[in-house]
């Protein structure tokens, strides 16, 4: 069951599939979606480069924080 959650929340991160990743956030209840360093660093492809679409990530809902001064993109939505 462990493994299965881990590749949900790496498919709502990294896959760029608004329809997917809107299905998962509604299956696991989730209101609060944080993006950041961590999320950055741990989602990235076999040549280092990341995986995130802030784009789709910030359309999944409202961006309700956001931290300009941050080296990477840290935002936190509030989900749809």
């Amino acid at each position: 069951a462990v493994d299965a959650r881990a590749e949900d929340v790496e498919a709502i991160y990294a896959c760029a599939d608004t329809e997917l990743g809107t299905m998962l956030l509604q299956q696991y209840d989730v209101d609060y979606l944080y993006v950041g360093e961590v999320e950055y660093i741990k989602y990235k492809d076999d040549e280092g480069n990341s995986l995130l679409d802030y784009e789709y990530l910030r359309s999944l809902g409202e961006v309700v924080y956001e931290d300009e001064s941050a080296y990477y993109p840290t935002f936190l939505v509030k989900v749809k």
